[in-house]
């Protein structure tokens, strides 16, 4: 036994770079995918379609992310293809309804393996959408939204990402050419 423990010790301590370089790897994926959708989220607040396409492009980026267990692939999946559909959005109300769901998408994941919610300052429909993502009652309520429940709280945030029809431009009077 005690010969077979400084193997042991040697071979944990040989592994343990390897394990934590795919740990951050991981973490590091999860982290940016969180970075791109709140790019999303900040720049349909901010009415900047093109800045939402562009985030949604990098949440479809499809890095390798090591060591991910097989049976979370499909939620990784969903996750690119919600970033693929934000990066095509048509308009400003499908890419809010894109950004809803991909708020399951990423509940779905966390709830699956067990991440805990890190605190962040955030405020807005930011903090709403982290509220959302994690049903976070302190978060949602510092985004200022209404709502009863998760699911009504849902279409909250997906109205409030959504800009207001612009409102029709009062017709101009015909011009009348000047009399000679």
């Amino acid at each position: 036994m005690h010969r077979t423990l400084p193997l042991i010790a040697l071979a944990a301590v040989a592994c343990w770079p390897r394990w934590e370089r795919e740990f951050d790897e991981r973490w590091t994926e999860m982290a940016d995918h969180e970075d791109d959708a709140l790019a999303a989220v900040r720049a349909l607040a901010a009415g900047d379609l093109d800045a939402v396409h562009t985030a949604g492009k990098a949440l479809a980026r499809e890095d390798e992310v090591k060591q991910l267990p097989d049976e979370f692939r499909p939620l990784l999946a969903a996750v690119r293809e919600r970033g693929a559909n934000i990066g095509e959005a048509a308009d400003a109300g499908t890419a809010a309804k894109e950004l809803v769901t991909l708020v399951d998408n990423c509940r779905s994941c966390h709830v699956a393996l067990k991440v805990d919610t890190v605190g962040r300052e955030a405020t807005g429909v930011e903090a709403a959408w982290l509220g959302l993502l994690w049903q976070d009652e302190t978060e949602w309520k510092k985004g200022g939204l209404e709502g009863e429940d998760w699911s009504a709280r849902a279409t909250a945030l997906e109205q409030a990402l959504t800009p207001a029809p612009a409102e029709p431009a009062e017709p101009e009077a015909p011009s009348v050419p000047p009399e000679e």
